[in-house]
């Protein structure tokens, strides 16, 4: 279960979430400076699931619809520890998201 975690996330989170979400990635790490149709492809394409604050990528889940999938978090100003302690404790949800093949958006707090 692989997550790709957007530009506005913490690259600290892989290693936060490395139990959980082995083989997870940043987007800074791919070197991406790219528009989020591109990070959408990508993510598609690699077996990620989309892990963002960003709204707009709701717009791509229902326009493009699966295989494609993201994960919003609605936490507001959070720390990364946080964030990767949110991620844990839903991982049975997130999981059945992932595993999913008809979902393609999960809203978290």
């Amino acid at each position: 279960m692989k997550l790709l975690f957007d530009a506005n996330l913490s690259p600290h989170l892989i290693e936060a979430l490395t139990s959980n979400y082995p083989g997870s990635k940043h987007v800074q790490e791919l070197d991406l400076k790219a528009s989020d149709r591109q990070i959408w492809d990508l993510a598609v394409s690699q077996q990620l699931t989309i892990v963002t604050k960003d709204s707009d990528f709701d717009t791509l889940a229902f326009l493009l619809a699966p295989p494609g999938k993201v994960i919003r978090v609605t936490l507001g100003n959070c720390s990364t520890t946080m964030l990767a302690k949110l991620l844990n404790e839903e991982f049975q949800i997130v999981s059945d998201f992932i595993s999913d093949p008809n979902e393609t958006l999960l809203i978290i707090p």
